[in-house]
């Protein structure tokens, strides 16, 4: 039995020895109730935390679903109607162009950095 139900029992000191047998069936039946309650509290915790992790994760199959309905209902039919990607690939070829021109010409110049530090390197391998 639990201390705090043993302080509440008072008995007369001749009559304490006939309950010996008595006193362990409580233990026992007492234990039993106990592991019940622990059973059913953990089965309590598991089910919540099914419930948590099945919310969870309807929320983010909300999310990925809502974002897929976003893209085959308004992004691939506005792509189909405004074709740009010509456009933009065009725009962006002569822009890569014009920019490896403009390096070249920097890396050309014979007062260029990266002539200088080129010719230190061979400078010293040789030397």
């Amino acid at each position: 039995m639990n201390d705090k139900n043993k302080s509440k029992l008072k008995l007369p000191p001749g009559k304490s020895g006939s309950l010996d047998g008595f006193e362990d069936v409580i233990d026992i039946f007492l234990e039993e109730q106990e592991a019940e309650e622990r059973e059913k509290s953990k089965k309590d915790f598991e089910k919540h935390s099914a419930n948590h992790e099945l919310y969870d994760f309807l929320q983010k199959e909300k999310s990925r679903l809502e974002s897929l309905d976003s893209l085959f209902a308004e992004k691939i039919p506005n792509m189909m109607n405004n074709p740009q990607i010509d456009l933009l690939l065009s725009k962006q070829q002569e822009s890569a162009f014009y920019k490896r021109e403009e390096v070249i010409k920097a890396i050309k110049a014979p007062n260029s950095d990266f002539l200088l530090l080129l010719g230190r390197i061979f400078d010293s391998s040789f030397s």
